[in-house]
């Protein structure tokens, strides 16, 4: 935030690149740093695949993006107020067959200008992306995208994947996840 203080992102996309990087459990924590800095903040959960972001939350998960993007709710419809405040969550929604042609449809785009019109920050869960398309098809959307990588399971190769894959999109790090401070070494 510091560094891009002219620029600042408003909308992140927060992936991995495989499962059980912590990506989830990244996304919520960002989103409530945002949150109790004074930034009116929403949360979207864009893995529909494996949803779990409402789970960090204790929400259902009935209705959300996925009914969205299917024209059976309208968006203000799916959003969550939780007890964080400044901070509302937007679960994933039932498991469609289809997450990857519904995240590309222009449903998507009115939703990520309405959002940004009625938040100050807006952060994207989304699916891991050397696993689905899902990532590579929302991240042109944001302004920008974080990686989480897990200490000691992602690979070279899956971060080199990563960057092939989200070549139009604008990657502005990675956060390091599950490092296990080794008291006899820096």
């Amino acid at each position: 935030q510091f560094s891009l203080k002219l620029n600042q992102p408003r909308s992140l996309l927060i992936t991995s690149a495989n499962a059980r990087e912590g990506k989830t459990t990244v996304s919520a924590n960002l989103a409530i740093s945002f949150a109790n800095a004074g930034f009116k903040t929403i949360l979207v959960g864009t893995d529909m695949r494996i949803p779990t972001l409402h789970k960090e939350f204790n929400l259902p998960n009935d209705k959300g993006l996925s009914n969205y993007l299917n024209e059976e709710v309208e968006w203000k419809e799916i959003i969550h107020p939780v007890t964080v405040e400044n901070l509302s969550i937007i679960a994933a929604g039932m498991i469609p067959p289809n997450s990857a042609e519904l995240l590309s449809t222009p449903r998507m785009v009115s939703l990520v200008q309405a959002l940004l019109r009625e938040h100050q920050i807006a952060i994207f869960d989304s699916a891991p992306v050397n696993l689905v398309a899902d990532t590579q098809i929302i991240s042109p959307l944001m302004d920008g995208v974080l990686v989480v990588v897990s200490s000691g399971s992602t690979r070279k190769g899956d971060i080199k994947k990563i960057r092939e894959s989200l070549q139009y999109a604008k990657v502005m790090g990675f956060v390091m996840n599950m490092l296990f401070k080794n008291t006899e070494s820096y």
